[in-house]
């Protein structure tokens, strides 16, 4: 893990934050129409900014289970290229915060290297023409500052390798279940972050804080007051408790069936993956809330 210090570079006061990734390009099932769609979302407004989650290529190579050569449609290279030219306008326009390491990349390092950290993120640090942090690790702490240098807010972002689902025939008891699960997978990792993403897993998924009730005593009189996201511990602490931060899994471009082929994921029997990222809000130098897109 890396902790990206962005102090030279000052967040305006109102401004989204994306995350998304998993678009795993060279495989014949990526949504490349969706990936465009996102990265255009983010360039309409001056005020977007980006994080890619990891699994930016396929990255298999012929030794790998899951090479086909009826799914796999570029090799590494090509497809570490491809991405390179489809994130070349967010580069360009100092919008790509950072990018992380995902597993698919990381399966390659024994045998060529990191390709994430030695050739995609230089070449999009060229074209953006900044010191933007670009390669963020398999996990990346980003501390956020506004144009006084004072810290907006701090973000642990890490690509994940543990899985997220439920057994449960409910939907809502099905859907309660992936939320604890993502929180539980996150909670620990950083203590003073008010937003926890990870990606891997294929699903668009938030797990918001949930204002409780609470009493207090004023001039002799018991009022109710909610406890809200980002309520710190002790006085003084920097500290979140678990229950105040967001939690969010970052969605994928992948999709697990194709008309015509047999993917792997259709031959593993995962179940249909979710398109789409995450919003992150932040609004007068706060994180107001971070918002599911599905696609």
């Amino acid at each position: 893990m890396i902790v990206s210090q962005l102090k030279n570079h000052p967040m305006p006061a109102d401004y989204d934050h994306i995350f998304f990734g998993d678009n795993q390009e060279g495989n014949i099932a990526q949504a490349e129409d969706k990936f465009k769609e996102c990265i255009e979302f983010i360039l309409e407004n001056p005020n977007r900014y980006a994080s890619h989650m990891g699994d930016a290529i396929d990255a298999f190579w012929v030794d790998d289970k899951r090479y086909d050569t009826d799914t796999t449609v570029r090799p590494p290279i090509k497809q570490a290229n491809k991405v390179i030219e489809m994130l070349a306008p967010l580069a360009k326009a100092n919008r790509l915060i950072t990018m992380l390491l995902g597993n698919h990349e990381l399966a390659l390092k024994s045998k060529i290297g990191n390709i994430t950290e030695e050739y995609i993120c230089p070449e999009l640090r060229k074209i953006s023409g900044t010191d933007w942090p670009i390669y963020g690790t398999y996990s990346n702490k980003l501390v956020f500052y506004d144009d006084r240098g004072k810290i907006q807010h701090k973000a642990y972002i890490t690509h994940g390798r543990k899985m997220i689902s439920s057994v449960s025939p409910d939907p809502h008891r099905k859907l309660a279940n992936m939320q604890y699960r993502l929180k539980l997978l996150l909670e620990k990792m950083a203590g003073d972050c008010i937003v926890m993403v990870r990606g891997h897993s294929h699903i668009v998924l938030v797990t918001p804080p949930i204002p409780t009730l609470y009493l207090v005593d004023e001039s002799g009189r018991l009022k109710q007051r909610y406890t809200h996201s980002g309520m710190m511990g002790s006085s003084g602490s920097s500290y979140i408790p678990p229950d105040h931060r967001w939690y969010g899994c970052s969605g994928s471009f992948l999709k697990s069936q194709v008309l015509g082929v047999d993917t792997y994921s259709e031959i593993a029997e995962y179940s249909p993956t979710e398109l789409g990222y995450l919003i992150g809000e932040i609004r007068d130098n706060n994180f107001q809330q971070l918002l599911e897109k599905k696609i």
